[in-house]
């Protein structure tokens, strides 16, 4: 299903997977962007758009447990351990700001601790389109119907170095309200905004790029925060860990 998010005027969106009623397990990143508090959580599906808190949520393995009243669903599991490189598998999402359910078939590819970097925790690697917009989503194992985890990020090459390109560009447009400089009728002050604009926007574009690799959160990386669930709601300043 597709989890809502909205901070101030901004909003965005990742998936979720029904566990069992009224529970949606996602990631962290998809709730609280850049750790940022939300000020509404909307699940949507078939039914219709419902509201949501958070109950548990692991920054650090990047999951979060959040509640909706009168959702209806389960699922099983396959654990780390029996999960193989080479397994057929289903990507379920709604990236890019899809409205419709996307699925797509991945295989896995590798598995293992440090596949992804800065994540010290095992990791499942699957070869497939995975976007802005799957994170949360279901990794479902073909053949038994089993969940092996939810995505949790994608590569992108040069990643880094388009971030920072991002920043650099940002920072370095000029105020408008200083006067302009202008020299043979070129207004540079304007010329070097709209040339920092057309920068900025292409660096988005890149990192929406649809690339061949995604990364997975096995199931044993989010069954202890499962089991704290009845514990009820989180402080809204606490990690677990």
């Amino acid at each position: 299903m597709r989890v809502d998010v909205s901070i101030g005027g901004n909003s965005g969106n990742g998936s979720g997977l029904v566990v069992d009623n009224e529970t949606v397990l996602t990631c962290y990143h998809v709730i609280r962007p850049n750790g940022q508090q939300p000020d509404r959580i909307e699940i949507v599906d078939a039914n219709g758009t419902h509201p949501a808190e958070i109950i548990r949520v692991d920054q650090y393995r990047d999951v979060a447990i959040i509640r909706s009243a009168g959702l209806r669903g389960s699922c099983t599991f396959k654990r780390f351990a029996e999960v193989e490189v080479g397994d057929q598998c289903l990507v379920f999402g709604f990236p890019l700001n899809m409205p419709n359910l996307s699925v797509l078939q991945a295989m896995v590819s590798a598995k293992g601790r440090l596949i992804m970097t800065n994540y010290p925790y095992d990791c499942i690697q699957v070869d497939g389109r995975v976007n802005r917009g799957n994170s949360g989503g279901p990794v479902v194992d073909i053949s038994s119907g089993n969940v092996v985890g939810i995505v949790t990020a994608k590569y992108i090459p040069f990643l880094r170095g388009i971030e920072d390109l991002q920043d650099f560009v940002r920072r370095q447009r000029l105020p408008t309200n200083r006067g302009g400089v202008t020299i043979l009728g070129v207004d540079f002050v304007a010329f070097f905004n709209a040339l920092f604009q057309i920068i900025d926007q292409l660096a988005g574009a890149l990192q929406l790029v649809q690339v061949g690799i995604g990364y997975v959160i096995p199931v044993d990386g989010f069954t202890g925060l499962l089991a704290e669930r009845q514990q009820g709601p989180q402080n809204s300043h606490s990690t677990s860990s």
